[in-house]
């Protein structure tokens, strides 16, 4: 019997040292991916890492007239991206569309979704908006075409923020949602795929899921009712991605990379300034942290369609699911942290 409470003895120690150098081995490997892979790095701040010359998005500037040449001007030093969204919101939506190389298909998004919005202005006379448009460091005319519509529309209805250089999908999205005024606020692709139209029905059951002012809607091509129209290269990219995404962030969303979510302010405040993830794998972080903040998550279906050029590769599919991995190991030793406490 001693030999056999011995035996068990030295058993369960070299299971604690195996557990322990496993920990230790993860927790190595972890910074090493820090260290080398600049999709999952994280940083202090994206106003330090991602900066960008920009039109102002805080203070009132004069519209100019149809024609007059633009140039994005310095934001006001007294007050930084963080602010902004900490701050009450001040119109009722705000539009986030991340733009790269977009000089062909984001004119014709911009359309629909003003259409869309000015019809709603015209229902309802109380009803603000803004779209905040987040050139990522674009080698085309992106710029200069979104501009031809802040100079129609407005500084107060079409801002641009321009990145210097091309920091990730991931990343012009937090940096527009950190500028945002929006008390509700929606993430919208620039190739205009989902029919914006659909914004509504987000609104719609945002304000039926959402509690303690907490609330996240996401647009979907797989729940019933959807209408979505996609090539056989992406049905077989959603194939392959369920898997890590259900490891991460549960089973309850079916279709995380749909680029139309919606936000109430408070949620939003919450998830983006924790977010670390730049590039595409980003929306798996954005719900993993829903669910670490128990926020309300609800999907809808929307009408979607594929539109040429788009810039998924093979090789961006691998970095994907990497990245997806990578963020629950990265959360659960503890690498990576969240701003605020989860209740």
């Amino acid at each position: 019997a001693e030999y056999m409470g011995e035996h068990v003895f030295i058993s369960m120690s070299w299971l604690w040292f195996a557990a322990l150098a496993v920990f230790v081995v993860l927790i190595l490997v972890a910074n090493f991916v820090l260290r080398v892979l600049p999709s999952v790095r994280q940083s202090k701040s994206f106003t330090n890492t991602h900066e960008g010359d920009f039109v102002d998005l805080t203070l009132p500037l004069t519209t100019p007239t149809v024609g007059k040449s633009l140039t994005p001007q310095k934001p006001s030093n007294s007050t930084k991206e963080g602010e902004v969204l900490q701050n009450a919101g001040v119109v009722d939506l705000t539009v986030v569309v991340p733009a790269y190389n977009e000089q062909d298909r984001i004119g014709a998004m911009l359309e629909e979704t003003i259409t869309f919005l000015e019809g709603r202005r015209k229902s309802s006379i109380a009803f603000t908006y803004e779209i905040v448009v987040v050139n990522d460091g674009s080698k085309d005319k992106t710029k200069e075409k979104v501009l031809e519509y802040t100079a129609k529309y407005g500084f107060e209805k079409v801002r641009l923020l321009n990145l210097r250089v091309n920091c990730g999908k991931g990343a012009a999205i937090n940096k527009g949602m950190r500028y945002s005024r929006g008390k509700v606020i929606l993430f919208a692709d620039a190739d205009g795929a989902t029919k914006f139209a659909d914004c509504g029905a987000l609104e719609k059951e945002l304000k039926k899921i959402c509690k303690d002012d907490l609330g996240c809607v996401v647009g979907s091509r797989y729940v019933q009712s959807a209408d979505a129209e996609r090539t056989f290269l992406r049905r077989f990219v959603s194939f392959v991605f369920h898997l890590p995404v259900i490891l991460v962030c549960g089973s309850e969303i079916k279709d995380t990379q749909c680029g139309f979510k919606m936000f109430t302010r408070k949620a939003a405040q919450l998830i983006f300034p924790s977010q670390h993830v730049d590039r595409w794998a980003f929306d798996v972080e954005v719900l993993f942290l829903c669910k670490y903040f128990s926020i309300p998550v609800a999907e809808v279906p929307v009408t979607w369609n594929e539109v040429g050029g788009s810039k998924m590769t093979i090789a961006g599919v691998i970095g994907m699911i990497r990245d997806i991995l990578l963020i629950r190991l990265l959360y659960i030793l503890g690498v990576w942290t969240t701003k605020a406490k989860r209740n």
